[in-house]
């Protein structure tokens, strides 16, 4: 079933991805595993993205979730790309393991920008940060900037502990989006509006590209980055 005024994303070409552990198709799965200092990134879904890291974005064996290493980011520059290529209009997740360990300057200060997915416009965009000002609170926000419509954007009810790590995940089900730190439900919003975005090419971790807004680094460690089709 699909719900509308959740997420289209429609590329030029669709794969067929692999089952998700847990049910649903992995459609990005970065696990941040290899040697400290190093700078490949791969994505161990069937889509075999090919990752571009900038600045000193780089694997490190500091800390890690598991597998011994992750993705070390010292704010703006550092972040990675890749073009993004599934039409993920229904039920989807967004996991991620978040060890925040501070606020870059930049052009929007106190805020650290986690994971976007974006149109090359720019001005459609689904993007999870961290906000400083709010206690570190997290929010999950889904928008298309060209029609003027917010489909839901809201934060998490309590903030993350800096220098330690959190796992949170970013659900929309139905006409619900939830975020959950450690596996419990911690703030909600439901989905509005009946529109679907069409123009979603840019998937980005830690630094935003939307709207003007080039900055927003990420300071800290990220680990086991993972984009789920639920339906």
């Amino acid at each position: 079933m699909i719900h509308q005024g959740v997420l289209g994303a429609i590329a030029a070409s669709v794969q067929v991805a692999a089952p998700a552990p847990g049910g649903g198709t992995t459609i990005l799965e970065l696990l941040f595993n290899g040697a400290n200092g190093s700078t490949v990134f791969t994505d161990t879904s069937s889509y075999n993205r090919t990752v571009t890291g900038f600045g000193a974005a780089q694997i490190s064996t500091l800390q890690s979730v598991s597998g011994g290493s992750s993705l070390k980011l010292n704010g703006d520059p550092d972040y990675l790309q890749f073009a993004w290529n599934y039409p993920l209009i229904g039920d989807f997740s967004i996991e991620v393991g978040l060890y925040v360990t501070g606020y870059s300057p930049g052009d929007a200060p106190g805020t650290s920008e986690i994971f976007s997915i974006v149109s090359d416009t720019p001005a459609v965009d689904l993007l999870l940060e961290v906000e400083q000002s709010l206690g570190n609170q997290v929010r999950f926000s889904l928008r298309d900037g060209n029609a003027g419509t917010v489909y839901f954007d809201f934060y998490s009810n309590t903030g993350l502990t800096l220098s330690t790590w959190t796992r949170v995940r970013f659900e929309v089900v139905g006409l619900v989006a939830t975020i959950y730190f450690n596996g419990l439900a911690n703030g909600t919003a439901p989905v509005t509006g009946n529109g679907r975005i069409q123009s979603l090419t840019i998937g980005r971790v830690g630094r935003l590209f939307a709207q003007g807004i080039t900055a927003r680094g990420y300071t800290g460690f990220i680990d086991n980055l993972t984009v789920t089709d639920l339906e």
